[in-house]
């Protein structure tokens, strides 16, 4: 299982991209792939992120916190999406994903 953190950082886009594309190999080959966008700071391309078998999302635990907007979450996808309490406090309609079945399927690699 191989995952990358997408968030605020030092790195430049095309470096970011690059690491995408290198993840994305490596899934073609059989590994699992996720993505943990914590904290979610702004909205996520999700055509560079479309690969991914898991996203991970949580909202910024900071003293002064970036509140996520409706529409940064409107635009991922629910279905296979784990949702952290600290996000579902702002959006408790957010669907929860029974997290024993997802380590089960990355345990098993039949995702």
């Amino acid at each position: 299982m191989l995952g990358q953190t997408i968030t605020k950082t030092n790195k430049s886009y095309d470096t970011i991209l690059g690491d995408f594309y290198q993840l994305n190999k490596l899934q073609q080959r059989g590994y699992k792939v996720f993505f943990s966008i914590e904290p979610l700071l702004g909205k996520i391309d999700y055509e560079q992120v479309s690969f991914a078998d898991l996203l991970i999302v949580g909202a910024d635990t900071s003293k002064n916190p970036v509140i996520p907007k409706e529409e940064w979450i409107d635009y991922l996808p629910f279905q296979m999406t784990l949702w952290k309490s600290n996000i579902r406090k702002y959006y408790p309609e957010l669907p929860e994903i029974n997290k024993d079945i997802i380590w089960k399927l990355f345990k098993n690699n039949k995702l």
